[in-house]
């Protein structure tokens, strides 16, 4: 019982670390996106 309890703590450890990273990725990636968005704009003006 309390090996079953530990493997289910551990797994889900793991599958919010693996959320974490890849949400950490797309925020990074839209950050770069939005920055260069902004560079356009402030070049046409």
């Amino acid at each position: 019982m309390g090996c079953m309890v530990i493997t289910i703590i551990l797994g889900l450890i793991i599958i919010n670390t693996f959320m974490y990273m890849s949400l950490f990725k797309v925020a990074k990636k839209a950050d770069e996106e939005l920055e260069i968005l902004f560079k356009k704009h402030n070049f046409q003006q």
